[in-house]
């Protein structure tokens, strides 16, 4: 199912616990797993675009001025890319039977990230979360990219949160939920655990109906399961769920509303990865 894993390295704390788990599905799924660095050259450009002065101004401006800049910028991507391997070698040593590899690259980060995918089955990311009501935590620039791009599973995780073997998914229906059921269904069978499958919906019948079919196609494939219907306040009772059932592992399809409802509403996606330090699999 996870043949090939790929981690992109940052300077963020969340990228240890990427690697972390990351290693614990390769020792589940027999996976190699791909550790990418990408030399951003966004920063460099934006060096460049800094250290252009109006010509006004120009005689004012001591004549290093733009030279510091963008040196200051190469001397933090160099110290960035060491920090990067010294990682990749601090894992290697951590996992000695994982298939761990390493890759450097330059360009856009998300690009480059993109353009990899149809090579591996899964990208493990780190995130960030905020716990205050009605504030979200920080989705990166390039991290929201992915999911909303990714044509595979995106795994987001949050530092000092392992993957565990109590599973959960949630599902209505939707095509993006059914693929991250096919997922969950994957790894609880790997795992041999039960399957918690919740589905949320302000009516009741139409809410058996669509866990009904989601716990039947679970038997299908001999995993035992755990029906869950709810029916108020998606995100809520979602980040509720999680917190009661103590759920160390979530999968859920990513942006499966209109894109004009994401932005007015807000995305139940990007709700969810940043209200809970549960490691959250993404199917778009």
């Amino acid at each position: 199912m996870f043949d090939k894993v790929l981690v992109p390295l940052g300077d963020s704390p969340h990228t240890e616990t990427a690697l972390d788990n990351a290693c614990q599905l390769a020792i589940e799924f027999e996976s190699e797993v791909v550790c990418l660095y990408v030399v951003d050259t966004e920063k460099i450009q934006s060096a460049y675009l800094t250290s252009v002065q109006m010509p006004e101004v120009m005689m004012t401006m001591e004549p290093m001025y733009e030279t510091n800049i963008i040196q200051a910028v190469h001397r933090d991507l160099e110290k960035e890319e060491n920090a990067a391997h010294e990682c990749f070698e601090k894992y290697k040593s951590k996992y000695p039977g994982v298939n761990l590899k390493y890759e450097d690259a330059s360009g856009i980060v998300y690009e480059e990230i993109l353009k990899r995918e149809k090579d591996y089955d899964l990208v493990v990311m780190g995130k960030s979360i905020h716990n205050e009501e009605n504030e979200l935590g920080v989705l990166g620039d390039n991290f929201r990219k992915i999911i909303h791009k990714s044509d595979i599973p995106v795994l987001a995780t949050t530092y000092g949160h392992g993957i565990g073997a109590n599973l959960m998914v949630c599902y209505d229906g939707k095509k993006n939920s059914k693929k991250a059921l096919d997922v969950a269904i994957g790894v609880a069978k790997q795992f041999d655990v039960p399957l918690n499958i919740l589905t949320i919906n302000e009516e009741e019948k139409i809410a058996r109906k669509i866990n009904s079919d989601a716990v039947e196609k679970a038997l299908l494939h001999d995993v035992e399961v755990v029906s869950n219907l709810q029916w108020l306040n998606t995100v809520g009772t979602i980040i509720a769920e999680i917190d009661h059932l103590k759920i160390n592992f979530t999968f859920m399809g990513a942006y499966g509303d209109s894109p004009i409802k994401d932005f007015i509403l807000g995305s139940t996606t990007d709700q969810v990865v940043t209200k809970t330090g549960c490691p959250i699999l993404l199917y778009r």
